[in-house]
Protein backbone atom coordinates (compact mmCIF):
# COMPACT_ATOMS: atom_id res chain seq x y z
CA UNK A 1 0.00 0.00 0.00
CA UNK A 2 1.20 3.75 -0.78
CA UNK A 3 2.37 5.64 1.91
CA UNK A 4 1.13 9.42 1.36
CA UNK A 5 3.49 9.95 4.72
CA UNK A 6 6.04 9.64 1.92
CA UNK A 7 5.19 13.29 0.28
CA UNK A 8 7.03 16.03 0.72
CA UNK A 9 5.83 19.80 0.60
CA UNK A 10 8.45 22.67 1.67
CA UNK A 11 7.29 26.19 1.83
CA UNK A 12 7.08 28.59 -1.33
CA UNK A 13 6.55 32.40 -1.96
CA UNK A 14 2.70 32.03 -1.85
CA UNK A 15 1.92 28.46 -2.34
CA UNK A 16 3.93 25.23 -0.71
CA UNK A 17 5.72 23.66 -3.89
CA UNK A 18 5.26 19.60 -3.70
CA UNK A 19 8.79 18.17 -3.53
CA UNK A 20 8.57 14.61 -3.61
CA UNK A 21 4.86 12.51 -4.12
CA UNK A 22 6.53 9.46 -4.83
CA UNK A 23 2.55 7.96 -4.65
CA UNK A 24 0.38 8.13 -7.45
CA UNK A 25 -2.31 10.23 -4.83
CA UNK A 26 -3.36 13.08 -7.42
CA UNK A 27 -2.64 16.19 -6.05
CA UNK A 28 -6.08 18.58 -5.45
CA UNK A 29 -5.14 22.05 -4.26
CA UNK A 30 -2.35 23.94 -2.28
CA UNK A 31 -1.94 27.00 -0.25
CA UNK A 32 0.39 28.58 1.74
CA UNK A 33 0.59 26.33 4.27
CA UNK A 34 0.26 22.47 2.41
CA UNK A 35 -0.52 20.43 0.08
CA UNK A 36 -3.91 18.66 -0.47
CA UNK A 37 -3.92 14.97 -1.42
CA UNK A 38 -6.65 12.96 -2.34
CA UNK A 39 -6.20 9.56 -1.22
CA UNK A 40 -9.51 7.42 -1.96
CA UNK A 41 -12.75 8.16 -2.99
CA UNK A 42 -13.88 9.59 0.64
CA UNK A 43 -10.72 11.07 2.24
CA UNK A 44 -7.70 12.97 1.36
CA UNK A 45 -4.54 14.32 3.46
CA UNK A 46 -3.55 17.93 3.53
CA UNK A 47 0.33 17.75 4.47
CA UNK A 48 2.19 20.47 5.80
CA UNK A 49 5.15 22.49 5.20
CA UNK A 50 5.63 22.94 9.26
CA UNK A 51 4.22 20.64 11.79
CA UNK A 52 2.67 23.11 13.52
CA UNK A 53 0.62 23.98 10.41
CA UNK A 54 -1.16 20.85 10.99
CA UNK A 55 -1.66 20.93 14.63
CA UNK A 56 -3.18 24.36 14.23
CA UNK A 57 -5.27 23.41 11.68
CA UNK A 58 -6.24 20.36 13.36
CA UNK A 59 -7.78 22.12 16.59
CA UNK A 60 -9.69 24.17 14.56
CA UNK A 61 -11.19 21.14 12.60
CA UNK A 62 -11.80 19.32 15.69
CA UNK A 63 -13.50 22.42 17.57
CA UNK A 64 -15.39 23.23 13.87
CA UNK A 65 -16.86 19.89 13.37
CA UNK A 66 -20.51 20.25 14.64
CA UNK A 67 -20.54 22.80 11.27
CA UNK A 68 -22.35 21.02 8.74
CA UNK A 69 -19.95 22.89 6.32
CA UNK A 70 -16.83 21.36 7.73
CA UNK A 71 -14.80 18.16 6.76
CA UNK A 72 -15.12 15.31 8.55
CA UNK A 73 -12.13 15.32 10.32
CA UNK A 74 -10.29 11.45 10.51
CA UNK A 75 -6.66 12.03 11.93
CA UNK A 76 -4.11 14.63 12.49
CA UNK A 77 -0.83 13.28 12.56
CA UNK A 78 2.76 15.06 12.57
CA UNK A 79 2.63 16.86 9.35
CA UNK A 80 -0.59 15.79 7.80
CA UNK A 81 -4.65 15.83 8.31
CA UNK A 82 -6.78 13.31 7.04
CA UNK A 83 -10.14 14.48 6.39
CA UNK A 84 -13.18 13.37 4.33
CA UNK A 85 -13.13 14.27 0.38
CA UNK A 86 -16.02 17.09 -0.55
CA UNK A 87 -16.42 17.34 -4.29
CA UNK A 88 -16.78 21.41 -4.81
CA UNK A 89 -15.12 24.43 -4.82
CA UNK A 90 -12.96 24.83 -2.16
CA UNK A 91 -13.49 27.78 0.30
CA UNK A 92 -11.43 30.09 -0.91
CA UNK A 93 -13.02 29.63 -3.98
CA UNK A 94 -16.64 29.96 -2.70
CA UNK A 95 -15.93 32.82 -0.76
CA UNK A 96 -14.20 34.34 -4.10
CA UNK A 97 -17.17 34.04 -5.77
CA UNK A 98 -18.97 36.14 -3.92
CA UNK A 99 -20.59 33.25 -1.20
CA UNK A 100 -20.64 34.03 2.19
CA UNK A 101 -20.06 31.67 5.34
CA UNK A 102 -21.55 32.67 9.20
CA UNK A 103 -18.87 34.03 11.82
CA UNK A 104 -20.20 32.40 14.19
Amino acid sequence: MEDFKSICVTEGIKKVDVIKNPTSFPLIGKGAQGAVFKISSDKCVKICAKPEFAAKEGNVLKIAQESPAIPRLYEVGHNYIIMEYLEGPTLFQYLESGGSYPKN
